[in-house]
């Protein structure tokens, strides 16, 4: 079978073994097997995982189409939002059920379960010839709160003017998160501390109304270091960072 691979399959991101074999009016599976092991190892197809193959190189495009619903989120999107100058390599895909598995290591794709009530704050956009759906900077942010998978001076370099801080709060809401209330609040506190904008005294006092009739204990700012540091009364935080 002599066929251009790259041209037959260019117009979709990702494809299952069964539907290359539809197109391909292939009926056998150990023919279809034989004909894509030899893609693969000619270089002209890769293999994602299990029955998932690709001709892209792109791993920010692949995990996008592996797993639907889903969206791209935390590390790679702070760097696809450019909220810091810090450069992240890993493809973190955000969807609301358990993966058959937690990450694809060749292709440096990590999955993160999410609960369904929290699966929002995302939107597509156009990245090289498709659609890929992505968490906006706001929900982001919150994700990486809410995973713990930056750390705590990483989540305060992102927070800025370019944010939609009306949306942050209300998205914030939303998670009725205690801890992340407190973190937030008081990482916007020293935001404005260190920098004088008013927009950041303004956000954090509207976070710090959501505390209002709530039981809330000390906690570490930082959940990755030892509980050390100086102590705000106001937000019951352990400051145990370098901020």
């Amino acid at each position: 079978m002599k066929i251009d691979i790259y041209e037959l399959l260019k117009e979709k991101v990702v494809w299952s073994s069964k539907e290359l074999m539809n197109m391909l009016s292939i009926k056998n599976e150990k023919e279809m097997s034989v004909y894509l092991n030899r893609w693969v190892k000619k270089g002209y197809l890769k293999k994602i995982k299990r029955g998932l193959y690709t001709v892209y190189n792109d791993n920010l495009l692949i995990g996008s189409f592996i797993y639907k619903p889903s969206y791209i989120g935390l590390r790679t999107v702070i760097s696809f939002h450019q909220l810091t100058t810090q450069l992240y390599h890993d493809v973190d895909v955000i969807v609301p059920f358990q993966p058959y598995k937690k990450e694809i290591e060749q292709f440096r794709i990590n999955f993160f379960k999410i609960n369904r009530k929290l699966f929002f704050g995302f939107k597509e956009y156009k990245y090289k010839e498709f659609k890929v759906t992505i968490s906006d900077p706001e929900k982001t942010i919150l994700d990486v709160l809410y995973f713990n998978i930056l750390s705590i001076e990483e989540v305060y370099d992102c927070l800025n003017n370019g944010l939609n801080y009306k949306k942050l709060v209300e998205y914030l809401k939303k998670f009725n998160n205690t801890s992340m209330i407190q973190r937030l609040g008081f990482l916007l506190e020293k935001k404005y501390e260190n920098e004088k904008e008013k927009i950041f005294k303004l956000i954090s006092n509207k976070i710090y109304d959501l505390l209002k009739n709530k039981k809330f204990v000390y906690i570490k700012l930082d959940n990755n270091l030892p509980k050390e540091g100086k102590i705000s009364k106001k937000w019951k935080i352990v400051n145990n960072s370098y901020l």
